[in-house]
């Protein structure tokens, strides 16, 4: 019979993602559905620092790593510290900053609507046309090289949630994504590529992982969706790299 539980959730979220509520989950509580289900492992990945609604601060991911250096002391779940950064740029740029990258166990990248631009041109070049939804052939082009560029300069480990919120080439993201060992990701909350793009992936070469992205306890782990679509396309399970195992190992 074909494994149906995950190893390790490398996309959760917790109330350290800025204000409003957007997530509900404390760092501990992320550690007991954890350790429920029998995961291995579980990043917390709150969003980025250039998100004006949700963005953690840097204030915020000390703290934040501080309470997971004491859950990982109880040894039943490898706790790790990781960031969804947002890539929100049109030549790539994710935001962190090399000394950001001494705190983390993992990187996670992705676009998403409501990030600080890099300056007035480029808002009018990347953020704004996609906070509108255009479609257009010269923007799917134009934000398939902000990706690329990201995957190729940015070192990333999982490409969050691909194609949500902006058009883009998946042959072009696939290609560079597997050349340069970036994972991509099978959102647990939604899957948006077209079903031609999700057996493009599997029948390639890159990584694929498939995360919850839970906001709240109770989700954690949770991967129907991606397990829901793999069983429709005929994808096997074991195509998914955190079906077969851990992904991060070391300290």
């Amino acid at each position: 019979m074909e494994i149906r539980t995950i190893w390790g959730d490398y996309h959760t979220h917790t109330f350290y993602s800025g204000r409003n509520g957007h997530a509900k989950s404390r760092p501990q509580d992320v550690y007991a559905v954890a350790k429920e289900k029998g995961l291995k492992q579980v990043a917390i990945c709150d969003h980025g620092f250039r998100h004006f609604c949700f963005g953690t601060t840097r204030a915020r991911m000390r703290k934040l790593r501080d309470e997971l250096d004491k859950l990982n002391a109880e040894g039943d779940v490898k706790m790790l510290l990781g960031i969804e950064a947002n890539i929100y740029s049109s030549d790539g740029l994710v935001d962190l900053k090399q000394a950001d990258r001494g705190m983390l166990d993992i990187v996670v990248a992705g676009y998403h609507k409501l990030t600080w631009a890099k300056n007035p041109s480029d808002a009018f070049r990347y953020t704004l046309p996609a906070l509108f939804g255009v479609d257009a052939e010269a923007a799917k082009k134009r934000y398939t090289r902000a990706i690329v560029n990201a995957i190729k300069t940015q070192k990333i480990n999982i490409l969050s949630h691909p194609c949500y919120g902006l058009p883009m080439d998946m042959k072009e993201i696939i290609k560079a994504a597997a050349d340069y060992g970036v994972m991509l990701e099978l959102n647990g909350k939604r899957i948006s590529m077209t079903d031609e793009e999700v057996l493009m992936m599997a029948e390639s070469k890159v990584a694929i992982v498939a995360n919850s992205d839970a906001h709240t306890p109770e989700r954690v782990g949770d991967v129907a969706v991606p397990v829901a679509l793999c069983e429709r396309l005929n994808i096997p399970l074991t195509r998914i790299s955190n079906f077969n195992g851990v992904l991060v190992t070391g300290d």
